[in-house]
């Protein structure tokens, strides 16, 4: 740590030593697209740090993680009751889906671990399987960095690099694409109901996705699944066929439009890069972290698991083991445990429906539980010990601002590929709430 504090030194005196003007900077990133509902991604002036050692771990360990993710999935797999009692009512609207053979190898081509860096190493809150969020964006804003006036002078005193992740996931696109059976270059169709492109974190996703895959020779385009049409033979839009599928929605905000997809999965007839999947649902990590069950974990993978994934239980009247290991009733438990607990929805995205047990009132904490009971759609989760940071802001004199940062390991086919990474000040990280984006750089060796 004492290597990235002193970049992190000499970086903040460098800024001051060579200061671009606010308005440059913004109109860079305005020019990168690093722009959303009227604000500049980064708010920040300083990158994140991790030296290789740093890396090699949080490969290794987030890797580890995504094991253990799967074998818990297969259990559920291979248990239908269990399926039932944890995924509850997502399993009616996801349950038919997950049965659609992918027609390629990969157990998951792409996805992201959350997670924050603790004083005990990366602590993982959830996976986002087959989610595109946070690819995209990272080599822009390496090239923003780069494209400060005091970027040279810093990289004198400590080099460092950047690894960037779309070149991996469009190889792994294409991979997955020969792997189903496809033949020549793939027409790629992000899949995307059109009310989500009112939502300006998924504008900038989405077009900075496409920029690339068109720069590569890569077609693609965006298409509501309410435009599909599967004729038996061929998922189509208008006299278009579609054969390679990038999905980019939750099924919840798909309704009806989706049964056309979903035929054409029945049949075999359109490649899906990120099929429907158990991945993503939170209550898995009740599965992960509940070390009664059999799971088949290795001895790295129990280890791993216990230092690393929070203990997270699915809201629901039963006895388990509690946050100290012994037997206790867990909605007791939750309700005696407030200030340590997190209560969130089983799914969803943007950092939404995420409750803070330290920041409600008692009788709020009491009625949120009751009701999540009776969904069966809702998580509780043990606080992280959180590691505040201090950033020069993108403004005027490049004041300290305060803010929590996540370091979320982005994973293609299962090997770990960079850093998805989010500022913000409040105890949530997610820029469409009002965070920001920033590139991770890595420490070299002189």
């Amino acid at each position: 740590m004492n290597e990235i504090l002193r970049a992190e030194k000499d970086w903040d005196e460098l800024l001051l030593q060579h200061p671009p003007s606010i308005e440059a900077a913004e109109q860079r990133q305005q020019q990168l697209d690093l722009w959303m509902d009227g604000r500049p991604v980064c708010g920040v002036m300083r990158p994140q740090f991790v030296t290789r050692e740093m890396m090699q771990t949080d490969a290794r360990v987030s890797e580890t993680v995504l094991s253990a993710i799967h074998k818990a999935c297969d259990w559920l797999r291979r248990n239908p009751a269990m399926s039932e009692l944890y995924l509850g009512p997502s399993l009616a609207m996801y349950g038919p889906l997950m049965d659609y053979q992918r027609g390629y190898s990969q157990e998951c081509v792409f996805g992201r671990l959350d997670a924050y860096r603790t004083p005990k190493g990366l602590r993982f809150l959830e996976y986002n399987a087959g989610m595109a969020g946070g690819f995209t964006r990272g080599a822009d804003l390496a090239t923003y960095f780069e494209g400060l006036p005091s970027f040279a002078a810093f990289q004198d005193r400590h080099p460092v690099s950047h690894q960037a992740v779309m070149p991996r996931l469009l190889e792994a696109l294409l991979e997955a694409w020969t792997d189903w059976g496809g033949q020549g270059q793939p027409d790629i169709v992000v899949l995307m109901p059109k009310a989500m492109l009112k939502l300006p974190a998924v504008v900038t996703t989405v077009q900075a996705a496409l920029r690339y895959f068109s720069e590569q020779g890569v077609p693609a385009r965006v298409v509501d699944p309410i435009e599909l049409e599967f004729d038996g033979k061929f998922l189509r839009q208008g006299a278009e066929p579609v054969r390679m599928v990038l999905r980019a929605f939750l099924v919840e905000l798909a309704g009806e439009g989706i049964k056309p997809l979903m035929q054409a999965l029945k049949a075999g007839a359109v490649c899906m890069v990120n099929p429907f999947s158990l991945n993503g649902h939170k209550a898995v990590f009740d599965v992960l972290t509940d070390f009664s069950l059999e799971l088949g974990y290795t001895a790295e993978e129990r280890q791993v698991v216990e230092e690393h994934v929070p203990w997270t239980r699915l809201v629901r009247p039963t006895r388990t083991q509690g946050l100290d290991g012994s037997q206790v009733d867990l909605l007791d438990h939750a309700l005696s445990n407030q200030h340590r607990l997190v209560l969130k929805a089983a799914v969803s995205l943007g950092g939404k429906d995420v409750m803070l047990g330290w920041r409600m009132p008692a009788d709020e904490w009491r009625k949120a539980l009751e009701t999540a009971v009776s969904d069966r759609y809702w998580v509780v989760q043990d606080k992280l010990e959180l590691v505040g940071s201090t950033f020069p802001q993108l403004a005027t004199g490049f004041p300290p601002m305060q803010a929590h940062l996540d370091c979320c390991p982005l994973l293609i086919g299962g090997r770990f590929a960079g850093y998805m990474t989010r500022l913000s000040p409040g105890e949530i990280t997610n820029v469409s709430s009002g965070g920001s984006s920033l590139p991770t750089f890595i420490l070299e060796s002189k």
